[in-house]
């Protein structure tokens, strides 16, 4: 019938309408609050002390110190360092790695290990920019290649009840200097 609007355009109509306006709410400037609200008061009182989330950088930043001075205890026990290169073994390999440097990433406990008395995990690696591996049960080296990581090459970190605890892979283990094949 002539004269009628179909469904489908009255749709199309709203839809547009529903955009443009959300479109406008969008563009508009948030309302400036007074002094008096007490919404403002909070604000400004945010302003002055600290964000949560700059809290908890800063207790990233002292777990992660904490973390690096114990994980500096252990490093002995999986790596030993013979020349210009760090040596470990795992299994019946022995790598060699060249270009290392030891990371240790902290974080801060989640809910769950603040009640379980966790204050904090890290984890600690070794990373290398060079790496082979030493086959003991067919006697050679395999050839070298970049990024080398050994599947033990860290470990875990848990502060519980206000104390460090290291864990330590099983299979991995440092090498004295004098067992290394040539």
């Amino acid at each position: 019938m002539p004269g009628l609007i179909s469904s489908t355009t009255i749709v199309r109509t709203l839809c547009r309408i529903v955009l443009l306006s959300f479109a406008l709410l969008l563009a508009q400037p948030p309302a400036q609050e007074s002094a008096a609200s007490p919404r403002a008061n909070h604000s400004q009182s945010q302003r002055r002390s600290p964000s949560r989330s700059t809290r908890k950088e800063n207790r990233v930043a002292a777990l992660s110190k904490e973390a690096e001075a114990e994980a500096n205890k252990h490093w002995n026990v999986i790596i030993t360092k013979c020349g210009d290169s760090y040596y470990m073994r795992e299994a019946r390999f022995i790598y060699q790695l060249k270009g290392v440097s030891f990371k240790v990433i902290a974080s801060a406990p989640s809910p769950a290990d603040e009640l379980n008395s966790i204050g904090g995990r890290a984890n600690a690696g070794v990373h290398s920019k060079l790496g082979r591996r030493y086959d003991t049960e067919f006697h050679q080296w395999g050839a070298w290649i970049d990024r080398l990581l050994p599947s033990g090459h860290g470990y875990w970190l848990v502060k519980k009840n206000g104390v460090w605890q290291a864990l330590l892979p099983n299979q991995v283990s440092a090498i004295a200097c004098s067992k290394i094949p040539s």
